[in-house]
């Protein structure tokens, strides 16, 4: 079960975490912060590629620390226990029970205040899509107050975010200007903020347990639905992103499908969406968005700018608006069909002569320029020390890889391969491991290590 090409790779978990995903973009966040952090110590080009994403972030913290390291130490109330890192300017807080709210760099410690609402919040922005966000109430104001020997913080006006609630159960989440359809941070408030997101995964997980495999899942969705990235059906989930719309069935990858339209579309389609909350007729069914999408002008993406990404081909005519078009459905010989952020899209398949001793997988799809492609790969000659990405994948599909966070599965970093691009995947993992235990992502590190551990007994 694939957790829907749109929006779910972004996912960053709310305030108070159930789940523990973090963001994507790495490639952005560390070829910003890499520069920052050349100007400040003078690395050469080779040292810096050997830095990991953690040490590069911290690098960049401590060019904006004070150049005299401050002595704060760790403090906590009755809810927050919050812990300094005077050497790198960071302060990391987390809730009584031990979950993680985030990182904050001493510089960013200052009031920002929502105009309308009135409600204040301490964020930390660390590149494209990454940033930690919470809600700045009085007691953690005093305990910051506090360890930094403050009387009070400076206050600004919220600027770049806006402050937006889910209509069905009132959560309010806080998105970034520009990342409508693939970023935001939910924010549990009060009690009644966790009871409604904890009724909302058991919802997911209750009504949907072919697709959804254990309660990690379950609050994904959640997090998703309140960040209008995804929708319940009577059938199945719609994974709705900036850049597409995919469906898929509780029965199956049979009645599944995806389409792709131009990023400008999603906010129309949004709109619609919360206008017309009430609405389940045909929702699973691929036509029905075909229409709303032609009502709402939209524009299908694909090779020449007029198709949708692959899995199994249904022409589909529609004169007015797009011409012909081509629409892709999954089927049960399915075993991947998704992408990454350069465009790439694809499909897989065994291959009709494929046999046990002999695997052979049919790689079909766009390329990251559109243009249409065909790979017989065969499994077996796979070296996961100089893949590609589709390699990989058909490697995943066949060796059984866990998937259960499947959007993260592989290392971030190949999320910017594209299709020719060949890489050590052994390396890649590994990093992926270090940097995740440095940032207290143990759900991701021991996935990672457990595939990586797969990986290396099949080869």
């Amino acid at each position: 079960m694939t957790i829907g090409k749109m929006g779910g790779a972004d996912y960053q978990p709310p305030e108070r975490k159930k789940v523990n995903q973090g963001t994507t973009d790495w490639d952005k966040w560390k070829n910003s912060i890499t520069a920052t952090a050349d100007k400040a110590d003078g690395t050469d080009e080779k040292a810096k590629t050997q830095n990991s994403v953690l040490d590069i972030y911290k690098a960049s913290a401590a060019k904006g620390a004070n150049q005299i390291k401050p002595g704060y130490t760790e403090y906590e109330s009755e809810n927050y226990r919050i812990v300094p890192d005077n050497e790198f300017g960071v302060f990391t807080i987390y809730d009584k029970q031990g979950e993680r709210y985030g990182a904050f760099q001493y510089s960013d410690i200052k009031i920002k205040q929502d105009a309308e609402s009135g409600k204040q919040f301490l964020i930390s922005e660390h590149g494209t899509m990454s940033y930690d966000a919470m809600i700045f109430d009085d007691e953690l104001k005093e305990s910051l107050q506090n360890i930094m020997g403050k009387e009070q913080f400076e206050t600004e006006p919220l600027k770049g975010f806006q402050l937006k609630q889910h209509s069905g159960t009132g959560i309010q989440y806080l998105l970034r200007d520009g990342e409508e359809g693939r970023g935001g941070r939910v924010l549990l408030q009060t009690a009644e903020d966790q009871r409604k997101y904890d009724e909302l995964a058991e919802a997911y997980m209750n009504k949907y347990p072919n697709l959804i495999k254990d309660q990690n899942a379950a609050y994904i969705y959640a997090d998703l639905e309140i960040r209008g990235l995804a929708e319940r059906t009577n059938q199945g989930i719609l994974s709705i992103g900036f850049d597409g719309i995919s469906y898929s069935d509780n029965s199956g990858d049979t009645n599944g499908w995806y389409i792709s339209f131009k990023a400008d579309s999603y906010q129309r389609l949004y709109e619609w969406l919360t206008e017309n909350r009430d609405f389940n007729e045909e929702m699973e069914k691929i036509s029905t968005w075909l229409d709303i999408l032609k009502e709402k002008n939209a524009q299908l993406l694909g090779p020449n700018g007029k198709q949708t990404v692959p899995t199994d081909r249904r022409t589909v005519n529609n004169e007015s608006t797009y011409n012909s078009h081509t629409v892709y459905f999954k089927d049960k010989d399915t075993l991947y069909s998704g992408g990454n952020g350069t465009g790439l899209s694809y499909t897989l398949k065994y291959a009709e002569d494929s046999t046990a001793e002999n695997p052979v997988i049919t790689a079909r799809g766009v390329d990251e320029n559109g243009k249409e492609f065909e790979q017989r790969i065969y499994v077996k000659d796979i070296n996961p020390a100089n893949a590609t990405i589709v390699e990989m994948r058909a490697l995943q599909a066949y060796s059984g890889e866990d998937t259960s966070l499947s959007l993260t599965s592989l290392p971030p970093e190949s999320g910017s391969m594209k299709l020719n691009d060949k890489a050590d995947f052994f390396s890649m993992f590994e990093k992926a491991i270090s940097d995740m235990k440095k940032l207290g992502r143990n759900d991701l590190s021991s996935l990672f290590q457990k595939n990586l551990n797969l990986y290396r007994q099949l080869y």
